[in-house]
This record gives structure tokens, sequence and C-alpha cells, in this order.
């Protein structure tokens, strides 16, 4: 077991994650990984939104298990395991299942920021 995936493991087992949700976490980072043939410390956002592209335009998979894929991916990289930050404005890629006018919109009973 690599030192990140030992590490990720622990901060989800930490934060008590359900079992099954820390086996997809694992392998989504495994499988981004070996879809570039490189360890997944050694990638960057760019590689995350190309890697979107490609699970919805090879793979053909749906928008919600996209989403999915790529919690794991921030999880991993961008929130606990590699402490770097994340910028939902400046990495859209995690908005995947609603239209541009639909994000705009603020939620019914919470103030608009």
């Amino acid at each position: 077991m690599t030192r990140f995936r030992r590490m990720m493991l622990e901060e989800l087992q930490r934060r008590n994650y359900a079992p099954g949700t820390i086996r997809c976490h694992l392998a989504s980072v495994a499988d981004f990984a070996c879809y570039f043939h490189r360890p997944p410390d050694r990638l960057r956002p760019e590689h995350v939104r190309e890697y979107q592209a490609y699970l919805f335009r090879e793979r053909k998979l749906d928008a919600s298990t996209v989403t999915q894929k790529l919690a794991a991916l921030r999880f991993f990289f961008f929130i606990q395991t590699l402490r770097k930050p994340w910028s939902r404005g400046r990495h859209a890629l995690l908005q995947t299942g609603a239209s541009p006018a639909h994000r705009a919109q603020p939620r019914r009973g919470r103030p608009a920021h």
C-alpha cells in the first residue's frame, strides 16, 4: 500500500466513512492514477478536468457517478490528504449535474451570498 493510499484510508476511517464509501473512494483514486499511468500525487487539477471528460465521453458514465468519483479525488487531493486548497469557483468541474442557469439561482429558504 502506498503512503498516500494509506493516508487516505486512515483519514476516511477516522471520519467514520462507511466501508462502501471507503472502497469507492480508494478505487476512484486508483482508477484516476491508472488512467494517467502516474501516482495520483503527481497529477494536477488539469488532469482531473481531462479525466472528467474521459469519464463522460469514453466511459459514458452518468453524471451522479462522475460526481461521486470527483468527490473522491477532491477528498484525496484538495481537502485532507495533500492539504491543498480547493476553490469551487476556479474548478467548476465539480458542478456536473446542474445547468449554469440552475446554479446561479439561490436555494429556497437560504439567503443569497
